[in-house]
């Protein structure tokens, strides 16, 4: 996708095509935004869902854990997915990476043991009302605004926004693996 003359990122992506490198700014002519559809992103979580029960969630989180430094799942491997930071079109920093999984599981763990044992079981920190409503319909209420984001325009969640990280396709992309430059601001 071609940039409008002038712009520092993409405009349906939000992600920087101006990050320096060894040998310049990205070209803008080659620059495409990561272009993922909401229904890549659903089947990819769902692949990585099925791969932490297919070996017990352990042989996920190991195989995770190799993958981090690359930005990548078992699903965003097999898809050639791949989280980068938004703000300088580079592979996310493992911390952040780390950051955002833990907070995409968790927000997947409270639905599926929510609907299996009852939310209002899970944080009991108050009354009948507080743990049977308040905190159930306020944190589903979360859950699905940052699924919903995805239909939006740029096709980023709203862990994604808070974060400054995209998810984008590996191949043919022109996020940049190259280091910055010491004392280049990127």
């Amino acid at each position: 996708m071609p940039l409008a003359p002038g712009a520092l990122a993409c405009s349906q992506c939000a992600t920087a095509v101006v990050a320096p490198t060894a040998t310049g700014p990205v070209a803008p002519q080659t620059f495409r935004h990561g272009g993922l559809s909401a229904g890549d992103r659903f089947v990819a979580m769902a692949a990585d869902v099925a791969l932490a029960v297919l070996t017990g969630g352990l042989g996920w989180l190991v195989w995770t854990a190799f993958l981090a430094k690359k930005g990548q799942t078992p699903a965003k491997k097999l898809r050639d997915h791949v989280v980068i930071n938004s703000k300088t079109a580079r592979v996310v920093g493992t911390g952040r990476f780390i950051a955002r999984e833990l907070i995409v599981a968790a927000m997947l763990l409270y639905l599926v043991v929510g609907a299996i044992w009852g939310y209002g079981l899970i944080i009991d920190v108050g009354g009948y009302w507080i743990n049977s409503w308040v905190i159930p319909i306020v944190l589903t209420l979360v859950i699905v605004t940052d699924v919903a984001w995805m239909f939006m325009p740029a096709r980023r969640r709203l862990v994604d926004v808070i974060l400054s990280t995209n998810v984008v396709h590996g191949e043919g992309y022109s996020y940049q693996t190259t280091p910055v430059p010491q004392g280049v601001i990127a």
